[in-house]
Formats: structure tokens, sequence, C-alpha cells
């Protein structure tokens, strides 16, 4: 029953990464774009840090080692708001108007602003893409790169890492007892002061998104993401551990959080929608989202493994290395993209 579910759950979210990030892109004035992007996407640190304090509150008030069932059935909260939200809401005009439908991209536009507006259909040389091919041509496929390569590390580190922040934590430094239920809540509580700074790390990509190279902010990300990491490695080998180093155990997940958000996490979900032309808009988020979201399977698979067979402080300087290189092949790939169909709002180069 779980693999059938979060099989339906996974082509769900599969779907709506490029459709959601596709439908800001191309309705937002350019002035506000890049924030509403990231302002959307921002949300996943809201949920992160909600999971965190409804897995906190069930193991508290139910004292019970089944409280995960709870925990899996409130993602039904959420899913059923954006059921209800989101009835009503129109086509995207950009998208009527590359399948023809002038008229009703026309109607749309008017109910935005407030007024109708005139069609005036205009003939272009842009052909609609038919296949994933497209995107590997040679005028798109250092863009493809660009959107799919860093995500997929990026998406290792995110939720290998993230989703296992309870677990670290309990290893590198917090213990409630030496039994399950205070050990399992004195680490979610630790995970909860952490997810904090997954909001603050967000809100920094707000302020600075609109005045910095998104590929600038990605590397610096990267590399802070990797300077986290080490640190929460190096801190096991401390005298005393973790136990004894809890400045550089939090400073190191604080580093993480904030930086992951502030850089890369924000920016590969930008990247796609705002440099990608219309018609491979949805396409090339799609394969990005799917490179992600499969280094996120591999990341929560893998993880608990190699924990296992490594220890955790290799571990952690693994996935601090392969930040490092997400780093370089965003500086390599972003050479020569540019904005081809003029969406990227920022009036510099990604």
């Amino acid at each position: 029953m779980l693999i059938a579910f979060r099989f339906i759950l996974g082509v769900g979210v599969g779907a709506d990464y490029p459709i959601s990030a596709s439908y800001v892109s191309e309705i937002a004035p350019a002035r506000l774009r890049d924030r509403l992007l990231v302002g959307a996407f921002a949300f996943q640190a809201v949920g992160q840090l909600l999971s965190a304090l409804v897995g906190l509150l069930l193991l508290v008030t139910t004292q019970s080692e089944s409280s995960w069932r709870w925990m899996l059935a409130f993602g039904a909260v959420p899913a059923l708001l954006i059921v209800i939200l989101r009835r009503g809401v129109p086509e995207s005009p950009r998208w009527l108007a590359a399948q023809g439908q002038h008229e009703e991209a026309a109607l749309v536009v008017g109910s935005f602003i407030g007024h109708p507006v005139d069609v005036t259909v205009m003939e272009t040389t842009e052909t609609p893409s038919k296949s994933y091919r497209d995107l590997f041509r040679s005028g798109l496929r250092r863009l493809t790169v660009l959107s799919t390569v860093p995500w997929f590390p990026m998406d290792i580190a995110t939720y290998g890492f993230g989703v296992f922040t309870p677990t670290i934590l309990a290893a590198l430094a917090i213990k409630g007892d030496g039994t399950f239920l205070p050990d399992d809540i004195a680490s979610t509580e630790g995970a909860v002061v952490i997810d904090l700074f997954l909001i603050v790390g967000f809100i920094l990509a707000l302020v600075f998104i609109t005045r910095f190279r998104h590929t600038n902010m990605q590397i610096a990300g990267f590399i802070a993401m990797a300077v986290g990491l080490v640190t929460l490695s190096v801190s096991t080998g401390l005298p005393g551990g973790g136990d004894e180093h809890l400045v550089f155990v939090f400073g190191g997940f604080i580093v993480f959080n904030v930086f992951m958000n502030a850089g890369p996490n924000s920016t590969t979900f930008l990247l796609p929608a705002e440099i990608s032309p219309t018609h491979v808009r949805a396409s090339g988020h799609g394969l990005g989202a799917a490179a992600g979201k499969f280094g996120a399977a591999v990341g929560v698979f893998l993880f608990p493994i190699l924990q296992d067979d490594l220890g955790l402080p290799v571990l952690l300087v693994n996935i601090a290395v392969g930040c490092v290189l997400a780093a370089v092949v965003t500086a390599v790939a972003r050479v020569g993209v540019s904005a081809a169909d003029g969406v990227f709002a920022g009036q510099s180069p990604p």
C-alpha cells in the first residue's frame, strides 16, 4: 500500500514542479517574477518545519512508537488545501497562445489586469516541442545541463541529509535517556530549531534574488553547504565528540540549511523556468525536477546504508564533495546560456 500510494504521490509532485514553476513565470509581472518563484518554492521550508512540529507534537502526546502513521496521514491536510485553493485557477495565457487559443488567452489576461484586451496574432517560427529530445539539441543542450545536472546532487544532499536530521543529531550530539521515545523527542526538538533556518535561507533568497546573478548564488550556496557538512564531519573527531561541541554541530547544520535555501535549493527551481524558451519551459523544468527527485530517492535510500558502512563523518564528506562538483558544473554550464525568449527578469545573464 505504501509503495502504491507513494508512486501516485510521486506522479502528483512530479507534475506540480514544472506546472507551478511554469505557471508562475508565465503570469507574473517581470519585476516580481524572481521573487514570486522563490516565494512559491519557499513553502517547502514551511512544510518541513511544520512536519517537524507535527512529529514532535505527536511523539509528546501519543508516546507511541506508531506515531509515524499519524505523521504520514497528516500529509493529506496540505494536499486537500491545494485541491480547494486551485479550483477555478485559469490556464496560463502564454500556453493558450502557444496552442493557438488566442481568444481564450486574451480573456485570461483581461481577468488578471481587470479590463478587456485586444488580440494581435503575430507570425512566429517557434515550433512547440514534441519530444524531450528537443532539450538536447545544440541550441538548448547547455541550458539543459545547467537546469538538470546540479539539481541531482543538490537533492541528494537536501533529502539524504535533511530527512535524517533527527537521526544525525541523535548520532552526533543530542540524546535523551537512551530509550526510543526520549531519544526521538530530544532529536526532533533539535530538528525543529534547525529547520527554522531553512526559512531564514529562503528569506535571504527573496532579498538577494534580484540583486545577484542566479548562478553565482547557486555556486556560493553549494560551496557553503560543503563547508557546513565538513564542519559536522570534523565535529565528530574532536575530543568528546559532538556532545562536547554543540556549537560546531548546530553551526554546521545552520550553515547548510541557510545557504542551501539561499542558494541552490531556490535557484535550481528558478533557473529552468526563467531561462527556458516558452515551448520547452515545462519540459525542461520537468526533466530538471526529475533529476532532482531521482537524487532525493538515492539520498534517502542510501544514506542509512552508507552511514552504517562508511560511518557518518566519511559519508558527510562525500556529500560535501558532491556539492563542490555541482558548483563546478554550474560554473562551466552557465557559459553561453542566456534567456532565449526574454523571460529572464534580471537584466543580467543567469
